[in-house]
């Protein structure tokens, strides 16, 4: 159910962006798994003929691929009876495999757009402009657009920019097609390949050749990459198989010609770096700011696994939490820094103090770092202490009650290297379980609230949070939740049959009836995130819906404004207004599905 409902989604968003041909094609390989061409022009074929449309010819379903290809949606792979045979042309033959997720982030580009904005500034958001627009793109294209739009500013400064991007993960080299060719293929020209290989090699920018040198791609370079046999930071190359039906190197002829890299946007950045922003509102909102940008600052050390999914969230010390928060403009230049220091230290200690907190803390043995100098009051003394003054071997120094109870304390040992005595210091890091935990508790208590009210959050959480979880009649609930039992069964049928609370017979028994049976509501936690999953995706399909009605309501309007009655101009305001209350509520939900899909 929850997989139809996307798939629905997804059709809708690829319709919107690319057309109906690239919807069909989409449609197909997201429902049916990989295909080849021709199973893509069977399929699609078969639905266009059951919704009396003309079906999609063999041009069609290759600019769709392209298309495709070129944003990063679609991935080809070698056919796997390819494999097996010896035949040169039957070697050619590819399945193309489609991800939802891929499609369903696109949704999430307005948000990627206001990051790059307030992060990166003009430069940044454009440059992001160019990237989504195109998909995937080098350099030099992307550098080129935005200068077309903006006059004042120069290539070197937008490099620099594009480089900041790389270099801090937003955008991503694209890894270079393998790209298989026939013996008796002239090799020399992506245009002898057939459909979709030539395609995806004009869009992954590889340089397909016969003969010469291997030509390594630096994924980590912004300019053109020309390189030999002997280049150590070449990148897996592509490569074909020759006369003698042996896979080659594809190279270029001597002396190699350049090969340009093509850039993509990272969607496991941008999409953390979302989430890290809805965490910090939440903190703001639940505790304060203070305590938001402490989290803020520690969230700069969580980044995506370089494979895999996943994050990693490294451990922080006080003096790089503090100088963090200084690059972040945290610090407020005409405060005293002693105080800020123990304040901050007494936020750490908030934050780590229970098991459920926030953050997580251990401690260090090791030599103080050279450059830092202990603050001279009492609360910061401890910090870091060396250890002639622990009141003896293996004894523990005690500081000041408060803000003291979480700094670093010195524990007795040998001297590290020459007079630097051994100190222990502490460390924080975001506990990234309890963070996510936080943010899909609140996302459902919203949702549960705008749904069913405040009383059916009530008896939600009363269901949900007991520990451990309870099994309770309707009376219990309207009892302890304060509902009037007439108003509370309403809302427990209505939550039973959107499958948000389950419920139990028991009977009284065995030869009772039905109806004098006990009922007992239970919340099932793994269908409940089923359940509001597909609610979510369910009304994001609706307000796509209702915006495209509303849009085309006022079209007529739009189109004359400069000859408006009073009436009209009260009518084209008023769909305004609704179309920016549908937009916003877009924005919320998709929001949740985020935070859905990455816990």
């Amino acid at each position: 159910m929850q997989a139809d409902i996307a798939l629905r989604l997804a059709g809708d968003i690829l319709d919107d962006h690319f057309g109906s041909a690239v919807r069909l094609v989409g449609s197909s390989l997201l429902a049916r798994g990989p295909l080849s061409i021709q199973d893509l022009l069977r399929f699609t074929a078969e639905e266009c003929t059951s919704t009396q449309q003309e079906p999609l010819r063999f041009h069609h379903v290759r600019n769709a691929l392209l298309t495709l290809v070129q944003h990063g949606l679609v991935i080809a792979k070698p056919h796997p009876v390819a494999s097996q045979s010896g035949d040169s042309i039957q070697s050619l033959k590819q399945v193309y495999t489609m991800d939802v997720e891929d499609v369903l982030n696109r949704l999430r580009f307005p948000k990627f757009l206001e990051y790059c904005f307030y992060q990166y500034g003009d430069l940044g958001y454009e440059l992001m402009c160019v990237m989504l627009n195109n998909g995937s793109c080098t350099v030099d294209h992307a550098v080129r657009e935005v200068m077309l739009g903006l006059r004042d500013v120069t290539d070197e400064e937008l490099r620099g920019e594009f480089k900041r991007l790389v270099d801090e993960r937003l955008l991503r080299a694209v890894e270079p097609a393998q790209i298989r060719l026939p013996a008796e293929a002239p090799a020399s020209s992506s245009s002898s390949l057939p459909l979709p290989l030539a395609g995806a090699a004009v869009a992954e920018g590889v340089a397909v050749q016969a003969q010469g040198d291997p030509v390594p791609i630096a994924n980590g370079d912004l300019g053109e990459v020309s390189g030999g046999a002997s280049s150590s930071s070449a990148a897996k190359r592509p490569r074909v198989a020759g006369a003698d039906g042996k896979m080659a190197v594809v190279g270029t002829a001597a002396p190699a010609p350049a090969v340009t890299v093509v850039y993509r946007y990272n969607r496991a950045v941008l999409d953390l770096a979302v989430f890290k922003g809805l965490i910090c509102r939440l903190i703001e909102e639940r505790i304060d700011s203070h305590a938001a940008q402490v989290i803020t600052a520690l969230l700069t050390a969580v980044r995506p696994k370089e494979r895999g999914s996943g994050v990693d969230a490294d451990f922080l010390r006080f003096p790089q939490i503090e100088k963090r928060m200084l690059d972040l403009g945290f610090k407020n230049a005409g405060r005293d820094p002693k105080r800020e220091q123990a304040q901050l230290l007494e936020r750490l200690s908030l934050l780590a103090a229970h098991k459920d907190g926030l953050l997580k803390r251990r401690s260090v043995t090791g030599p103080a770092p050279v450059s830092f100098a202990p603050a001279p009051i009492a609360d910061l003394d401890a910090d870091i202490a060396p250890a002639s003054a622990a009141a003896g071997p293996g004894k523990r120094r005690r500081g000041p009650v408060g803000a003291a109870a979480a700094v670093p304390v010195v524990s007795g040992g040998a001297r590290h290297g020459g007079d630097q005595p051994p100190v222990v210091m502490l460390e924080w890091c975001i506990d990234w379980g309890t963070v996510k935990k936080l943010l899909t508790n609140a996302t459902t208590s919203q949702i549960i609230r705008d749904q069913f009210g405040t009383e059916g959050l009530r008896m939600f959480n009363l269901l949900r949070e007991s520990s451990p979880p309870q099994k309770l009649e309707d009376k219990q609930i309207f009892e302890v939740c304060f509902v009037q039992p007439l108003e509370g069964r309403e809302i427990l049928n209505e939550m039973v049959r959107r499958s948000i609370v389950n419920w139990q017979e028991v009977p009284r028994g065995g030869g009772a009836p039905l109806t004098a049976s006990f009922w007992l509501y239970y919340v099932d936690l793994r269908r409940l995130n089923a359940s509001l999953l597909w609610n979510v995706l369910q009304a994001m399909l609706n307000l796509r819906v209702r915006f495209r009605l509303e849009v085309d309501k006022g079209r007529l309007l739009e189109s004359r404004q400069g000859s408006l009655t009073k009436k009209e101009i009260h009518a084209l305001k008023e769909g305004r207004r609704k179309e920016d209350i549908i937009e916003r509520s877009f924005l919320v939900l998709d929001a949740a599905l985020l935070i859905y899909r990455m816990t």
